[in-house]
């Protein structure tokens, strides 16, 4: 079995200029459409923002009451601490997840340390 010299060895694995140019080239391409991804993600969230708040005016209170329910059955514990102080949350309501047959489905479950 023949080995190679350490030069030749090196020459077989690394990449030419052109491949190294290529993949360059690559990455960019990749980096760019990741960056335009994400624009285009947080342009359709600020939309939504944008409206939401004029739209949840025009609603009736049950309405308004149905429509943060089912965006706090959704969110954790952390998120339904802020929404429920959104301004347009009807005064009085209870979080979703803070009823009874709410706690009594859950699990118990606790961590142990160690």
């Amino acid at each position: 079995m023949a080995t190679l010299s350490p030069s030749r060895r090196r020459s077989e694995t690394a990449l030419s200029p052109t491949s190294q140019r290529l993949f360059a080239h690559f990455a960019d391409a990749v980096g760019k459409d990741t960056r335009r991804a994400d624009q285009v993600i947080r342009e359709r969230r600020a939309a939504i923002a944008a409206v939401i708040d004029p739209w949840l005016e025009t609603l009736d209170e049950p309405a308004r009451a149905a429509f943060f329910n089912a965006i706090e059955a959704s969110a954790n514990a952390c998120q339904r601490k802020k929404i429920s102080a959104h301004p347009h949350r009807p005064e009085g309501q209870r979080v979703a997840s803070d009823t009874p047959e709410d706690r009594a489905a859950k699990p118990a479950t606790k961590l142990r340390a160690g």
